[in-house]
């Protein structure tokens, strides 16, 4: 790269904690694509890193925050696929995180040899010749699906000449991981082999602006994010590489919790546009996870609403807390993080009917689990403070809604001596079967 206009496009982001540098750029048409993609993101002077490391890996350019993530990846074991001139911190830098949480991770290539590119800032710009020989623990042809949870294809070169040396037998492993519900994960120009199977048709990916015009022809849908989990598909761009790491450990380890179900309809397009809408400009998942938590905490109305289909209910507004439980969830899958529904027993002393009498009284009360950076966090999706204060007929209280937000501990409404709240140890992946049926046993007989 030059000076001028590279040298302020060449700058960094606040990325989960720490700054990260962007790099690659290539051509006009290029750098206005890269600088679309990066709206609302922060850019600010150029950062560089140094580490005592190896030499390969002294400059952190890439996403790294230091976090100890809780991942039990020990019954796991992932494949990475690799073709010739593969991007080396891309491809080991994932596999040092997966292989840091218990994971068992192989790599399979076109050549029992291949050679890598590293990336390194120098006077005159950014430089790729440095270069890194790998031995491979496979050939391609002699991988065995049925040990693996999850394939991963870093960019690069190696998705172009994986796809040229040895293109039939690529897409047919990935046709059939498909098929077997494997995870297909790939980052950057990885994205480019999944289009050529045929596995984006009619699916949310992303990757380097290079190949979005592909990923479109093959039928996928590209939003402006640096990572994409719709299912088993498992999306991302450079230099975010431990986000990468962290969305396929999440798939693997939750996939119920990403899924699109029933009333948890998290591919709906009304609710995949409203994620966009509202997590466009953040760079983590905690700010993901606050934006979405405070529409639905705020955005109830008071009109009649009996769905609980969260698209329906996202229209509606809706204001139980059964209603906006699940609408979190289902925003909170839309963007990739994994959420599920708990259940709170409620009671409430000496609760003043309607006919004047007293007694109290018990409920079951709807909460969204959101696991945020590997831990499970309770969310109290109800704000309306008018409704809380008509349950608990106690306006003292009122000054503790709405819930806010932590990205780090539950946010719930806490019980005292007159409300008695025990959340329940059974979760769900959608209001179905079993949940309605504690529902129901909790609620018991009683009419309020």
């Amino acid at each position: 790269m030059g000076g001028g206009r590279e040298d302020e496009l060449a700058c960094t982001l606040g990325i989960r904690g720490r700054r990260i540098d962007v790099h690659h750029f290539k051509g006009e048409e290029y750098r206005m694509s890269m600088t679309r993609y990066l709206t609302g993101l922060t850019c600010s002077c150029l950062l560089l890193v140094f580490v005592g490391v190896s030499t390969s890996m002294s400059q952190v350019w890439w996403e790294e925050t230091g976090t100890q993530y809780p991942y039990d990846l020990s019954r796991h074991r992932l494949l990475i696929l690799l073709g010739e001139d593969f991007d080396f911190q891309e491809t080991m830098i994932v596999k040092r995180h997966w292989e840091s949480w218990g994971a068992k991770v192989d790599i399979a290539g076109i050549r029992k040899v291949l050679t890598g590119h590293l990336w390194r800032k120098t006077a005159e710009g950014w430089d790729r010749s440095q270069q890194q020989t790998i031995t491979c623990d496979i050939l391609l042809e002699n991988v065995d699906l049925a040990r693996y949870n999850a394939l991963f294809f870093p960019g690069g070169n190696s998705p172009t000449n994986l796809l040229k040396e040895d293109g039939s037998m690529v897409v047919k492993l990935i046709r059939q991981a498909n098929q077997l519900g494997l995870v297909l994960a790939a980052i950057c120009h990885g994205p480019r082999v999944l289009a050529a199977a045929g596995v984006v048709k009619g699916r949310m990916v992303t990757g380097h602006p290079e190949v979005e015009e592909e990923l479109q022809r093959a039928g996928g849908s590209v939003p402006k994010r640096v990572f994409v989990v719709d299912e088993n598909l498992v999306t991302g761009n450079w230099p975010y590489f431990e986000t990468m790491a962290i969305k396929v450990a999440e798939r693997l380890l939750y996939p119920e919790y990403l899924s699109a179900t029933q009333f948890i309809d998290a591919r709906d397009p009304k609710i995949v546009a409203k994620t966009e809408e509202l997590t466009g400009n953040c760079s983590t998942d905690v700010e993901r996870v606050k934006s979405l938590f405070e529409f639905v905490r705020d955005g109830y109305n008071n009109a009649s609403c009996s769905s609980f289909i969260a698209s329906e209910v996202m229209d509606c507004g809706g204001n139980l807390c059964r209603q906006r439980s699940i609408l979190l969830a289902a925003l909170c899958r839309a963007a990739g993080i994994p959420a599920r529904l708990h259940l709170q027993k409620v009671t409430i002393r000496s609760w003043k009917r309607s006919d004047g009498t007293v007694a109290d009284i018990t409920f079951a009360h709807v909460i969204t689990g959101i696991n945020v950076n590997g831990q499970w966090h309770l969310y109290e999706a109800v704000g309306n403070r008018d409704k809380w204060i008509n349950w608990t007929q106690d306006s003292s209280r009122a000054s503790e809604m709405p819930i806010e937000f932590s990205g780090d501990r539950d946010c719930l409404f806490k019980p005292d001596a007159g409300i008695f709240i025990e959340t329940l140890p059974q979760f769900f992946a959608d209001r179905a079967g079993e949940m309605v049926k504690l529902i129901e046993r909790t609620d018991g007989d009683v009419r309020y």
